[in-house]
């Protein structure tokens, strides 16, 4: 499968925030749609809402070629390869910190997320904002 022409790290992020928003608990609620263009939105503040919400519907299209949620996970995890390289440590603290607050953005936060989550900061090798007992 070959990847997306003009992919940035925007993308990847979009992927990742997707992947979580909708494997995790899956499904995926309004609000947390929101808080991942908000959260987007703090990477790119030049960028006009229009332009995060075109990145949105491209990775939506990318992330559909994948046959299962097992194969978006893994992919998921593979950008958050590239992202720990790519990123500082301070910035790969904030992308946690944006999983969190996709996670809150429905008033719950399942199993299934804090377990990506944990996954994602293992990865990064950085502290989690929520654990097992959160709210």
């Amino acid at each position: 499968m070959e990847h997306p022409k003009n992919w940035s790290t925007l993308h990847t992020l979009a992927f990742l925030y997707l992947t979580f928003s909708y494997t995790a608990d899956g499904s995926l609620d309004k609000r947390e749609i929101q808080a991942m263009m908000k959260r987007l939105q703090r990477w790119a503040p030049n960028d006009p809402p229009e332009a995060i919400a075109n990145i949105i519907r491209e990775v939506g299209v990318w992330y559909r070629h994948f046959g299962s949620e097992d194969e978006r996970r893994m992919m998921s995890s593979d950008y958050s390869y590239v992202l720990k390289d790519e990123l500082d440590e301070l910035q790969r603290m904030e992308i946690v910190a944006d999983l969190a607050a996709i996670a809150r953005a429905d008033g719950k936060i399942s199993p299934g997320e804090v377990g990506f989550i944990n996954a994602i900061r293992e990865i990064f090798g950085v502290m989690s904002p929520i654990t097992d007992s959160a709210p």
